[in-house]
């Protein structure tokens, strides 16, 4: 058990509740939940950052602490975003590119998942004066892709390479 002080603040047709049968608390309905100036623990008494997740002992093979972004679409096909998170400054006061999202990470089906496969990429995102759009992707098969969406090699790079020191 826990105790909960402060407020919640959500939008219509949203509620909280505890489960009976386990030590969770779920949100559940449309809605944003925010924690805005304050640090917010979950699985541990003393949060070292504003959101701050703590599991089992993570030792070996075993999970620690996990952060799940999932989407409610049930028929994920070829270009639906599934997780993502997004790096922003919205309250920066130049405003206009200021912002918009600078950085981003997003997972993304690469086909239709179906009960046998689940072909994803992760995708990695950054602006310039924009909203940030793809610049690197590591496919299901584990190439990267530097410039491509469409890696056809381990390391697959379209533009031009600078490097200094040997190349093995």
């Amino acid at each position: 058990g826990g105790t909960m002080t402060g407020n919640i603040v959500m939008g219509d047709d949203t509620s909280i509740g505890i489960a009976d049968d386990a030590e969770r608390i779920e949100f559940d309905g449309a809605g944003d939940i925010s924690v805005l100036g304050a640090n917010l623990g979950v699985g541990t008494d003393a949060p070292g950052a504003q959101l701050d997740i703590q599991g089992p002992a993570g030792t070996g093979t075993a999970t620690a602490g996990v952060l799940r972004l999932s989407t409610a679409e049930t028929s994920i096909v070829e270009y639906d975003q599934f997780g993502r998170i997004d790096f922003i400054a919205p309250l920066e006061g130049s405003g206009t590119d200021a912002i918009l999202v600078g950085a981003s990470i997003w997972g993304v089906a690469t086909d239709t998942f179906t009960s046998t496969a689940n072909k994803s990429a992760l995708v990695f995102a950054t602006g310039t004066s924009e909203t940030a759009t793809e610049k690197m992707r590591i496919t299901d098969t584990g190439n990267i892709g530097i410039g491509t969406t469409a890696p056809g090699y381990t390391l697959d790079v379209d533009g031009n390479i600078g490097y200094s020191g040997t190349i093995t």
